[in-house]
């Protein structure tokens, strides 16, 4: 069996001990980037949950404004639809009465003006409510800005 110097046996320990050294530094090096790109994305997915929180916040409130816009929108409609089926059963009856004999040519005037004036209200209230339609989609539409720049912010 050959033998060894002695020398070499104790330069290569040397080397092979100075190999350890280096990998263990590399080791607790690489444990230490590991262990900070873990803490970098903690934080990242802290951050991004508070994003998201503040976002869905913000589309409730949203939401919540364009229920409660809505909601007031149909109660106007609701009660130009009343006013305008208040104003057919007034126009009914006062239709009625320009064919009783009694009335006077004064009379029939005074009651040909009133269903006039009560017809020209019942075509701005039919108007009214035609504006309705156009304010539920401005409502949409602002609804939808203010997503899109909660979106893009």
């Amino acid at each position: 069996m050959a033998q060894w110097p002695l020398s070499e046996i104790i330069y290569t320990a040397l080397g092979m001990s100075a190999q350890a050294r280096d990998y263990q530094l590399q080791a607790q090096t690489l444990a230490a980037q590991c262990e900070g790109m873990h803490r970098q994305a903690d934080i990242m997915a802290e951050r991004l949950r508070c994003e998201h929180k503040q976002y869905m916040r913000n589309l409730e409130g949203i939401a919540e404004v364009f229920k409660v816009s809505l909601y007031h929108n149909r109660c106007a409609s609701q009660q130009l639809t009343q006013l305008c089926l208040g104003i057919t059963r007034q126009l009914s009856m006062l239709t009625q009465h320009l064919t009783d004999s009694s009335m006077s040519a004064h009379q029939l005037i005074q009651l040909n003006v009133l269903i006039q004036t009560l017809h020209q209200q019942q075509s701005a209230l039919i108007a009214a409510h035609g504006g309705m339609g156009e304010h539920s989609v401005d409502i949409y539409r602002s609804s939808g800005q203010a997503i899109g720049q909660l979106y893009h912010s």
